[in-house]
């Protein structure tokens, strides 16, 4: 009987919230969605969609819901990241890009990359990422200031950030880094 009952509730509870949701806009599949300056950002993966395929941004309006660029977000979420105010991606073709975060133009960065940046993670308004898993990077949204921090870094599997350092778990073990290769250091005593 509880069980019943437990269910009834369930059910009401959905039927409330169905009543609640509301179609903002129709833009066929949304992926790869990012929260970001009070906004979604997403990918509309269906080209049938009379938008056509791209990243979009909405406010939660249907006049504050549009297409921004035709390239996608990457659906790992380890290949995007928000720095100094803006949203970064990296793209299929070796991009690191940008969706500006006062005028939501979409901006290159940096081309030439050997692979899709990765593990992008702000530390005090500078982007941190690696480019093929051996290259620690940085940039401070310019092309000029994204610069190689330390190419001898094996394996990064993982860069975490707690805002002002970065943590990359590596083959070699644990390192940390303030962006600046000088301060790019194995953590003691693990995995050495």
């Amino acid at each position: 009987m509880k069980n019943i009952f437990l269910l009834l509730c369930i059910i009401g509870a959905f039927r409330t919230l169905a009543q609640q949701i509301e179609l903002v806009k129709d833009v066929c599949a949304a992926v790869a969605v990012q929260r970001f300056n009070n906004n979604l950002y997403f990918n509309s993966t269906n080209g049938a969609c009379h938008e056509g395929e791209g990243i979009y941004g909405s406010n939660g309006s249907t006049e504050g819901t549009v297409k921004i660029t035709n390239r996608k977000l990457d659906g790992n979420s380890r290949r995007r990241g928000v720095s100094a105010g803006h949203l970064y991606f990296g793209t299929f073709n070796g991009d690191l890009r940008r969706i500006n975060g006062n005028t939501e133009v979409d901006e290159l960065i940096k081309n030439g990359f050997n692979s899709i940046p990765t593990g992008l993670v702000d530390i005090n308004g500078i982007l941190i990422f690696t480019d093929n898993g051996n290259e620690l990077w940085r940039s401070d949204g310019t092309e000029g200031g994204t610069y190689v921090i330390r190419e001898d870094l094996t394996g990064i599997v993982e860069i975490v950030s707690n805002g002002s350092t970065a943590f990359l778990r590596t083959d070699q073990g644990l390192f940390k880094t303030d962006g600046t290769s000088v301060n790019t250091v194995q953590i003691p005593g693990i995995n050495e």
